[in-house]
């Protein structure tokens, strides 16, 4: 067999092991959603598997909800702020809760003129807290001015994933497609 076979083959097998430990369940809703709220499909998908390992029935210690962990009140916020009805039984609803979690992310994105990092330490540790951190220096957070040792694994992790979901779910497409177009 030759180099090429043996290689594809070892990147086919290494991709498949990859997947067993990073699942993607909820595709078309997570997919639906981002490009809805102009999000990127893989930092939705990372948010998601670092929250809850895509367990839609998941609740925190602290009482967050379903696949995006929402708490409840800021779940109510964000559905009310929507003109969506808040129905706190439906944040175990994937549809429901991918929907309002990816609402309040693009609002968090917002908020931080773009900077995702200062946006998902306030998805985990709270606006409030991103601000007090932020205060005086702009918008733009970096690792090291996260003080909550939770919130800068929770946004390491995420980062971390969004990597690997792009390329074990995407480059896997574009190299077949090259390689069934003849390319390469």
């Amino acid at each position: 067999m030759n180099r090429a076979v043996v290689a594809l083959i070892a990147a086919v097998l290494i991709v498949a092991a990859v997947k067993l430990v990073c699942p993607l369940a909820y595709r078309e809703l997570i997919h639906e959603a981002s490009q809805r709220y102009q999000l990127d499909f893989y930092l939705v998908a990372a948010l998601i598997r670092v929250e809850s390992s895509f367990n839609p029935r998941a609740i925190s210690r602290v009482g967050a909800c379903g696949l995006m962990q929402l708490m409840p009140e800021t779940a109510r916020y964000v559905a009310e702020a929507n003109g969506i009805e808040f129905l706190p039984h439906r944040l175990f609803e994937p549809e429901y809760n991918i929907g309002l979690g990816c609402m309040y992310l693009r609002d968090l994105i917002v908020r931080y003129q773009g900077d995702e990092r200062s946006a998902l330490a306030a998805y985990n540790a709270g606006p409030q807290v991103v601000d007090t951190w932020l205060k005086g220096r702009g918008t733009y957070l970096d690792m090291g001015e996260i003080q909550f040792r939770e919130t800068r694994e929770f946004v390491r992790k995420v980062e971390l994933y969004r990597k690997v979901y792009r390329v074990v779910y995407f480059l896997p497409l574009r190299l077949g497609s090259i390689l069934w177009k003849g390319g390469l």
